[in-house]
């Protein structure tokens, strides 16, 4: 007969539970009973009605037999399914849509508004605290941009603009004649005649004290023959001539790109509608390269001055890029900056072991966030308060009821704004 009686009462059972572990969400720190059946205002008479305490009662009625333990024992029990019906009610009209109490506040996961995994964009601080000290440590390096929309009309016309301006004549403002070659580059002789002329044109900007313009220089040589050797041949300065385009418009671009945050197809586009020069993104990229070679010895000589400065600011974030078509991979851009010069490494990976090299004999005061990579170097060291408030606010949404840590976030009001604007980047 018990046995029938269990096997009824646990085929009509059901785990209430388990809506709290994948459809509702209580802003408690568990999905205990005593912490739900408190967030719905239900009191349990006993002060520390707990499961533990019920096993010291427990203990007690049996070592002392004493009546009071009883009582308190079944009044546990009783208010523990008294808070169970509590919350099976609760439940049921969240699943049927009824007016609650007028303290619940429902929302849907749907509608609450996700935070950003990522670091970048505008950060939104719970602590109004925060939010001043972060707006001192930006001065006017956001920037904002305007998307016009147009309409099809417009996409036409600007077309047909690019059309003629592709299709515009270009005018040359400079010509220079390269001589031919004293001998015969094969057997030396001195004996050859003009076999057929060639010219080439370098589009190229030239910088004046009112502004830049469009600079195009024509060059006109002739391929020679030698009359002993029959070698037909070209003046080697000629040969030099293998870009269409000259480095006035390369630097203009990398500066373009590096110092503004343009994009080479951006610049691209630029030169195209100021200038009328009909580049290319690729040949903008495969410049860089050059320009690394060209200017290592000021690279390096940027990097003895920070490592001689008092105060040196270092950062890493993590980029990705395409080895080719089909492959990607990542790496990390480390960042180094004082007042006026900054310096910036690839490295493929986050390890920190080169920063003991790099910063061997550095003297000064190191300002950077948390990553533990940094307590290798053997100077004074200063933690980032941006990168902290950052990571307080972190933690703070993920424990929105802890109102211990609330309290020391309120401390941080105590720091002077002044100061922060002044000393922070």
């Amino acid at each position: 007969m018990k046995d029938s009686i269990t096997t009824t009462i646990l085929e009509n059972s059901f785990n209430l539970l388990s809506y709290f572990y994948s459809k509702v969400y209580t802003p408690t720190y568990t999905n205990s009973l005593k912490d739900i059946g408190s967030f719905l205002e239900f009191k349990w008479s006993a002060e520390n009605s707990t499961g533990i305490q019920s096993i010291a009662w427990r203990k007690s009625w049996e070592l002392s037999n004493e009546e009071k333990y009883k009582k308190i024992l079944l009044n546990y029990n009783i208010e523990d399914c008294q808070a169970l019906i509590v919350i099976n009610d609760w439940l049921s009209k969240i699943l049927d849509g009824n007016n609650l109490c007028h303290n619940d506040q429902l929302s849907s996961v749907d509608d609450i508004k996700q935070k950003s995994t990522y670091k970048f964009g505008k950060a939104e601080f719970l602590n109004p605290d925060f939010t001043v000290i972060n707006n001192c440590a930006y001065f006017d390096y956001q920037r904002e941009k305007v998307f016009i929309k147009i309409n099809s009309r417009m996409k036409k016309i600007i077309k047909g603009k690019n059309v003629r301006k592709r299709n515009r004549k270009i005018n040359i403002n400079n010509y220079i004649k390269i001589l031919l070659s004293s001998k015969c580059p094969d057997c030396g002789n001195n004996r050859f005649y003009r076999h057929d002329k060639r010219k080439r044109l370098i589009i190229d900007l030239k910088f004046t004290n009112n502004g830049i313009k469009r600079w195009v220089t024509q060059y006109d040589t002739s391929r020679f023959k030698c009359r002993t050797c029959g070698r037909v041949f070209t003046p080697e300065n000629f040969k030099k001539l293998n870009n269409h385009f000259g480095n006035n418009l390369y630097a203009w671009s990398i500066n373009q790109h590096i110092s503004y945050g343009m994009s080479l197809r951006n610049i691209n586009q630029m030169l195209s509608d100021f200038f009328n020069i009909q580049a290319t993104a690729g040949g903008l990229q495969r410049s860089k390269a050059i320009f690394a070679f060209e200017y290592k010895d000021t690279y390096t000589e940027l990097l003895n001055i920070i490592a001689k400065s008092n105060l040196l600011h270092v950062d890493e974030t993590q980029v990705n890029f395409k080895k080719n078509i089909k492959e990607s991979s990542s790496g990390y851009v480390w960042a180094f900056a004082n007042i006026d010069t900054a310096y910036y490494l690839f490295k493929p990976n986050r390890e920190a072991d080169f920063l003991k090299e790099l910063l061997k004999k550095y003297k000064g005061v190191l300002i950077s966030d948390f990553y533990a990579g940094y307590d290798s170097i053997t100077c004074s060291q200063q933690k980032c308060l941006i990168h902290l408030i950052r990571d307080l606010n972190d933690d703070l949404y993920k424990n929105p009821f802890d109102m211990e840590f609330k309290c020391q976030i309120r401390s941080i009001r105590t720091l002077n704004p002044v100061l922060s604007e002044r000393f922070l980047f």
